[in-house]
C-alpha cells in the first residue's frame, strides 16, 4: 500500500496516464485535498502540477469533467500567491479559461473559468498584463449581467453571485484609461447602475468597486456617471 507521502507523487504521475477516467480520479483527489490547505497548495506546486494542469487545459479533446477539475484546481492554485499566479498564466491557462467561457460552454465549467479568471486578475502585475484579452472578456462579463436582467431568476441567490463575479472581473481590468474607456463605451454604465438597487449587499459593493475602478483619475468618466 502506498505511504501517504507517495500518494501525491502517484497522483502527478497519474495524470499522464491516457486513461480519461484515471486523470479525472487523480484531479479530483488533487483538487479536494489542496482547497483549503497552504500546506497541500505547497506540495503539489512543488511536484510540478501547474504544468500538468496547463497542458489538459491546452488540449482541445480535453473532456469536460477534466477541465472542470483542472479549472478549479487553477483558481485554488492561483490564490497561493503572486509568483503562482503569473506562473500558471506563463503556462498558457489565461488563454485556455477564456477559451472556456465562450458561447455553448458547459456552465460548471464556465463558472469555474470565471473563478479562476477572478483569482488571477487579483493580482496587479496579472491585470496590467491582460491588455489583448480585455476586448474579448469585456462583452462577455457584460453579457452575463444583460442575460441576469432578462432572467426571471435574477433574484435567485446563484445568479446574483454569477453576476458579483462577473462585476469583480469587469473591475480588475479597469487598469489603464485606454481600458476604462473600453468598459465604458460598451454600455457598462448603464448595465451597472441598476445593479444597486438589488437588494444584495456583496453585489452592490463589487458594483461600487467597479465604478470607482471605472472612474479612477478619469475626469471625463467621472463627469459621466454623475450626470
Amino acid at each position: 500500500m502506498a505511504t501517504t507521502q507517495q500518494q501525491p507523487v502517484q497522483h502527478i504521475q497519474q495524470l499522464q496516464s491516457t486513461n480519461p477516467v484515471e486523470v479525472y480520479s487523480a484531479l479530483r483527489t488533487i483538487k479536494n485535498a489542496i482547497i483549503g490547505s497552504n500546506a497541500k497548495k505547497t506540495l503539489y506546486y512543488q511536484l510540478q502540477i501547474i504544468p500538468h494542469v496547463s497542458s489538459l487545459l491546452a488540449l482541445d479533446d480535453t473532456d469536460v469533467q477534466i477541465r472542470v477539475q483542472a479549472t478549479t484546481i487553477v483558481s485554488s492554485l492561483a490564490h497561493k500567491g503572486e509568483d503562482v499566479a503569473q506562473q500558471l498564466v506563463d503556462g498558457g491557462v489565461m488563454e485556455a479559461l477564456i477559451g472556456q467561457v465562450m458561447p455553448g460552454t458547459d456552465a460548471a465549467l464556465m463558472e469555474a473559468s470565471e473563478r479562476a479568471l477572478n483569482a488571477l486578475l487579483g493580482y496587479k502585475g496579472i491585470r496590467m498584463g491582460a491588455e489583448e484579452h480585455t476586448h474579448t472578456m469585456v462583452p462577455y462579463l457584460l453579457s452575463i449581467i444583460t442575460e441576469a436582467k432578462e432572467s426571471s431568476r435574477m433574484f435567485e441567490m446563484r445568479m446574483h453571485a454569477r453576476v458579483e463575479l462577473a462585476v469583480l472581473i469587469l473591475e480588475k481590468l479597469c487598469v489603464t484609461e485606454a481600458r476604462q474607456f473600453t468598459v465604458a463605451n460598451t454600455g457598462a454604465m448603464d448595465l451597472l447602475a441598476p445593479l444597486l438597487q438589488r437588494g444584495y449587499p456583496r453585489l452592490q459593493v463589487a458594483t461600487l468597486r467597479a465604478f470607482a475602478a471605472l472612474s479612477y483619475e478619469n475626469m471625463e468618466i467621472s463627469r459621466a456617471l454623475a450626470t
